[in-house]
């Protein structure tokens, strides 16, 4: 999973050989506490708090208004992602607009919504291949990026 707080911070959550990898715009990074801290990489530091919610379950608070929380382990994982209310209407994507209406849910990076029933019955196979990002566009879905409308206009 890839999280972009703004353009100098990406923020990468994975397994790697059974371990938890979190990578800080290319360096390593460890969560240590079930407190809040900010990311701090070497002498720099980021606008994203970062904590241990259990064992296996980190969040990320941007500074945009997005948590991202992350659970898994090697062989499965999960990502619930939560905006806060100021920006929930400028979003597009996995959750539509986060407006609580599942009827644009599953919104392609076009703007379309191909949906006739709730994403849960049938979620689209067509759908992440829609935000494939170009460091990902060989195909491989792996990472999650959130932007804004006002950001594509």
């Amino acid at each position: 999973v890839t999280f972009k707080n703004d353009e100098h911070t990406v923020i990468t959550i994975g397994y790697e050989d059974s371990e938890l990898q979190i990578v800080v715009n290319g360096e390593d990074y460890s969560v240590s506490s079930y407190s809040p801290s900010v990311i701090q990489v070497n002498e720099t530091v980021y606008p994203v708090l970062a904590w241990k919610f259990t064992s296996t379950c980190v969040l990320l608070q941007g500074s945009t208004g997005i948590l991202v929380m992350f659970c898994g382990s090697s062989r499965a994982n999960a990502v619930v992602l939560l905006a806060d209310p100021d920006v929930a209407g400028g979003l597009e994507g996995l959750c539509g607009t986060a407006n609580d209406n599942w009827s644009d849910d599953y919104q392609y990076r076009d703007g379309s919504i191909e949906l006739e029933s709730p994403w849960w019955l049938s979620p689209p196979e067509q759908f992440p291949l829609s935000w494939l990002t170009s460091p990902s566009a060989n195909g491989s879905c792996d990472s999650t990026n959130v932007r804004r409308k006002r950001d594509t206009q």
